[in-house]
Order: structure tokens, then C-alpha cells, then sequence
């Protein structure tokens, strides 16, 4: 299903871990996913400039993200061009 919006499978995973947090650190995610810190702040970076993720506030030195809630389309959108 992810694969639509064009997601790799290292997106799609670390998408998944985040929506079954609710909300995570980086170091959070790499240890669920064990993956290296660097590359789950990459994908974080990606997804959010997506539209995907959202950066919440840090609390002290820590950042957490979350799973941004879906864009709610006009009736009768499909995807691609806009309806008129």
C-alpha cells in the first residue's frame, strides 16, 4: 500500500515502527528497526519533506516525530490532476 506514494522499503518500515509508537526518538526507531541512527534520521528527513512525518517539538535534546494525519481530498478525487 505504501509502495503507491512511491516509498522505499526502508521508508515503508521505518513509517510502520513510527505508526505503531505513535511517536518516536531516532534512536528509538533504529533500535526497532535496527538500522544505524543516521540512516532513520535520513528517512525521517525524507518523509517529512513528504508530508509523511511531522517534528514535533524536542523535549530537552531529544526530537520525536510522528505520523502526520492524512490530507482529507475533495469528493471525487482519485490522485493526479486536481478535480475541476
Amino acid at each position: 500500500m505504501l509502495a503507491a506514494l512511491g516509498l522505499g522499503p526502508a521508508e515503508e518500515e521505518i513509517y510502520r515502527l513510527l505508526v505503531a509508537r505513535g511517536r518516536a526518538a531516532v534512536h528509538e526507531l533504529a533500535a526497532d528497526g535496527d538500522r544505524p541512527e543516521s540512516e532513520v534520521r535520513d528517512v525521517l528527513t525524507g518523509l517529512a519533506g513528504r508530508g509523511l512525518v511531522v517534528r514535533q517539538a524536542s523535549e530537552g535534546t531529544v526530537t520525536r516525530f510522528f505520523a502526520a494525519p492524512p490530507a482529507v481530498a475533495p469528493a471525487g478525487y482519485c490522485g493526479g490532476a486536481e478535480p475541476s
